[in-house]
């Protein structure tokens, strides 16, 4: 005898050795569907010739089991539209005896999965409805009202378009889109006093990715981490998950307390412009101290800059690589805190040496995190407003970010981050393309729809 029959899009199995009839099958395969949720209301259902085929049976089977269904009021037949779910049911149909069950004999999950290091430390909490609240004091997220909606619409739009299309959809393996490399280490580096050439520059998908690919490189068990105490708690979790020991430095007033030697520390991680989350600032004296153990005892330092772009009071401070003679401090950027973290997009600075063999182990990351589920096509997909918007690939993301900075997005939105100037809300709508000519009009109107509502008075 067959196996059963399971359909690959309807989840409606059908088991030929029992005896229970086909059509009483598929009529209790999609009532537990609807009442587990699997099909809600108002979904449209598959049609009888669609299930028919899926499951390899008579047509007039599955019309049985729907005519069942509609009688009881289930389904609901629209003419002309389909089969849908009653909207008006309550999740109350009777679970199915051929639902799939989960053996009792299974496998213990509990048991399979690993368990890291970093188990019994604090972890940031964040409410699923922490948006709802007075006064969300949640760290890392930005004003939605705030975001450049139509100018980075139309940066993605752009990206898709010569010479930049390559760059945004084609796969080169290791390498970062040259636009967003040369606007970082133009633009961005220099204004932190940065030096760097394109081979010591690494796009990342946000700074942990920037944290992980450092711990993956230089850390294991055995290795001793130096970190601020209290610090970032992401980055304990990512080193301690290395097999690394945490070292926790307090910190006052001036930022890191730094000891009499740094011997035995394979790695000491600082947010130096702004301590996370006391907001100090290590002050120059020790950061040339920080430098000079470092070389002494030859410990990697890891500079996390993530918000360096805001300052409200006093002069800024150049960043600890911009110190660094030797040039072989290891530093992270973020364009999260001033844009949008769901962008997830950050770059990190280190030695050319090193940053090769990152980039190595990044491509593997890349392939299989980034382009999974990129964080830029949710946030491409929910300030989507023409037919022509598709969601955006990182790589994208990477051509927009790049083409804004060079615009002078970037610049503007720095200045005015309130948006008050611009008055871009996320509850506009992104302007109409406009046809370049009389003759673009007439042609675009008789070939789409889009192009005909060019012409429509705004």
């Amino acid at each position: 005898m067959p196996p059963p029959t399971l359909g690959p899009r309807t989840l409606v199995a059908i088991d030929r050795r029992s005896a229970l009839p086909l059509y009483r099958q598929v009529r209790r395969a999609i009532e537990h569907g609807i009442s587990t949720g699997i099909f809600v209301p108002h979904h449209r259902l598959p049609s009888s010739r669609e299930l028919a085929a899926e499951l390899d049976i008579s047509r007039n089977v599955v019309n049985l089991a729907y005519q069942e269904l509609i009688a009881e009021g289930f389904v609901i037949s629209h003419e002309r539209k389909g089969l849908f779910v009653n909207g008006a049911l309550r999740h109350t149909a009777p679970v199915s005896d051929t639902a799939v069950r989960v053996p009792d004999d299974g496998i213990d999950w509990e048991a399979r999965v690993n368990r890291f290091a970093d188990a019994r430390l604090p972890r940031i909490t964040k409410p699923a409805n922490w948006w709802e609240y007075p006064y969300p004091f949640i760290a890392g997220q930005v004003d939605l009202r705030t975001f450049p909606v139509r100018a980075w619409t139309r940066m993605l739009r752009e990206s898709l378009y010569r010479p930049h299309l390559e760059h945004s959809l084609q796969d080169w393996g290791s390498a970062d889109d040259p636009m967003l490399v040369d606007m970082i280490r133009k633009h961005l580096l220099p204004a932190r006093g940065i030096e760097a050439t394109p081979d010591q520059i690494l796009v990342t998908v946000g700074s942990q990715q920037g944290l992980d690919l450092v711990s993956r490189l230089l850390l294991g068990p055995g290795h001793r981490v130096a970190i601020e105490d209290p610090g970032y708690l992401d980055a304990k979790h990512i080193f301690a998950r290395s097999g690394a020991d945490l070292v926790g430095f307090p910190v006052d007033e001036r930022g890191m307390q730094l000891p009499e030697s740094l011997a035995g520390i394979s790695l000491v991680y600082v947010t130096p412009s702004h301590h996370h989350p006391t907001n100090v600032t290590l002050t120059r004296r020790r950061r040339e101290r920080l430098l000079d153990l470092a070389a002494r005892s030859s410990t990697v330092v890891v500079e996390d800059d993530y918000d360096s772009e805001f300052r409200y009071s006093g002069q800024p401070t150049p960043a600890l690589k911009a110190l660094d003679a030797g040039g072989d401090v290891i530093y992270l950027g973020t364009f999260s805190k001033f844009l949008a973290p769901g962008l997830r997009v950050g770059y990190l600075v280190g030695p050319a040496e090193f940053v090769r063999e990152v980039r190595e182990v990044r491509r593997l990351q890349h392939q299989a995190r980034a382009r999974a589920d990129p964080a830029s096509a949710r946030v491409a997909d929910r300030v989507r407003r023409l037919p022509e918007d598709r969601p955006a690939s990182p790589r994208r993301a990477q051509q927009a970010m790049g083409r804004s900075r060079r615009s002078g997005e970037h610049a503007a939105h720095l200045a005015d981050p309130s948006g008050a100037g611009r008055r871009q809300r996320m509850d506009e709508r992104p302007t109409r393309p406009r046809c370049r000519s009389a003759g673009t009009k007439r042609r675009a109107a008789r070939r789409t729809d889009r192009a005909r509502r060019c012409l429509l008075p705004a």
